[in-house]
């Protein structure tokens, strides 16, 4: 279900490279967004401990996953996301390091992972949607 009440939602792509250098290395180099968050996520699941992923889903799964999720919350109506969504959107303009810290928390709990290792994720995610051209930038509202 998609909202008919949009807000426009301004992700700085350019705070996304200089936060995450890494990111922006990969990317000059020519790894898509995807790729980038599939690797990072299963070089996550190789150096740290299996508890701090809850689910034995592999890590395509967990990245598709997590995108499916911000998408979502940024995307949808649906009302299991409506808290988050009032969250981000309770001001107008929200930033991106405030996008990035509100949605890393908020997704830790939800899928059950390490705020370490979502952090970069919702990075990923965040400049995938800003450089994409499949998907909007609108956010339901």
């Amino acid at each position: 279900m998609t909202s008919h009440n949009r807000r426009l939602l301004s992700i700085d792509e350019a705070y996304l490279l200089r936060r995450y250098p890494e990111l922006a290395r990969l990317i000059r180099q020519g790894y898509d967004p995807d790729e980038v968050g599939r690797a990072w996520l299963s070089r996550a699941r190789q150096n740290t401990s299996r508890q701090q992923f809850q689910r034995k889903a592999s890590a395509d799964e967990e990245w598709e996953q997590a995108k499916d999720v911000i998408h979502q919350v940024l995307h949808t109506d649906n009302p299991e996301f409506q808290v988050i969504r009032g969250l981000l959107f309770a001001r107008p303009g929200i930033s991106t390091p405030v996008l990035v810290s509100t949605l890393s928390l908020w997704m830790a709990g939800h899928l059950g992972m390490s705020l370490s290792i979502v952090t970069p994720l919702v990075a990923v995610i965040l400049y995938e949607i800003a450089t994409g051209e499949e998907r909007p930038l609108e956010a339901a509202g």
